[in-house]
């Protein structure tokens, strides 16, 4: 289509709403790499909502690698030969979490389009095709397909899923029994919510700090007389 017709598009659509299409250069030319400061702004994500109004966080360039090396590499296990897959939208930090995983030597799975569409075994025939290993998702859609009467590994050949993780909010009981049951993965869990615990457990017994190293190569000293953790 032409620029004409797809801002006409546009318009349909979206009426009274301006629309702009800008056309992308032809051709390929080399990334330019300009060095910037570890604390260069990359991005602003905003909280979700539920500690009060929606709070924008700026993340530094070199706080946010980082994070996403630890995530992907040590959280999540991911590395060369795994293929990454997290249903999310765009508008989801989770979209941004995906791609951490090429920073491990992970492929990464997009998929653009609603996950019950056509039908509600839609994102588990897309684990099979794309030989998924380490599958993400959400409670909503794991309780979708339970109610669908879905039973993913018996369905489809889902041999080399290692993982399921879930996010968003806190995973039920009997939804975690049925993800592990149906999908024969190690199902991970991140609430994706502000979780807090007693602080008492970590003041009960004064011991001397421990130094121990947690890849890669930093050096973390862990006290539980009730002090803050120091990361030198």
């Amino acid at each position: 289509m032409s620029k004409q017709a797809d801002t006409e598009v546009l318009h349909r659509l979206l009426p009274g709403e301006p629309a702009l299409i800008i056309e992308l250069p032809t051709g390929s030319e080399d990334p330019v790499v300009e060095m910037v400061p570890f604390d260069h702004p990359i991005w602003v994500l905003f909280s979700s909502g539920t500690t009060g109004k929606p709070k924008g966080i700026v993340h530094g360039h070199g706080g946010m690698l980082l994070e996403h090396l630890k995530g992907a590499g040590l959280h999540c296990d991911l590395g060369p030969g795994d293929v990454f897959f997290w249903q999310t939208a765009l508008s989801w930090m989770m979209w941004n979490f995906r791609l951490a995983g090429l920073l491990v030597g992970a492929t990464v799975v997009c998929y653009s389009g609603h996950p019950l569409y056509p039908n509600a075994d839609r994102l588990w025939e897309l684990l099979e095709a794309e030989r998924v290993t380490y599958f993400g998702t959400s409670p909503g859609h794991l309780h979708a397909s339970k109610k669908a009467g879905l039973e993913p590994s018996s369905e489809h050949d889902l041999t080399v899923l290692k993982t399921l993780g879930s996010s968003g909010s806190p995973l039920s009981a009997d939804l975690f029994q049925w993800a592990g049951a149906h999908t024969g993965a190690t199902v991970s869990s991140l609430s994706g919510v502000p979780m807090s615990v007693p602080p008492s457990p970590a003041v009960r017994r004064k011991c001397p700090p421990i130094l121990v190293s947690c890849p890669p190569a930093t050096w973390v000293s862990i006290c539980t007389a009730g002090r803050r953790i120091a990361a030198p």
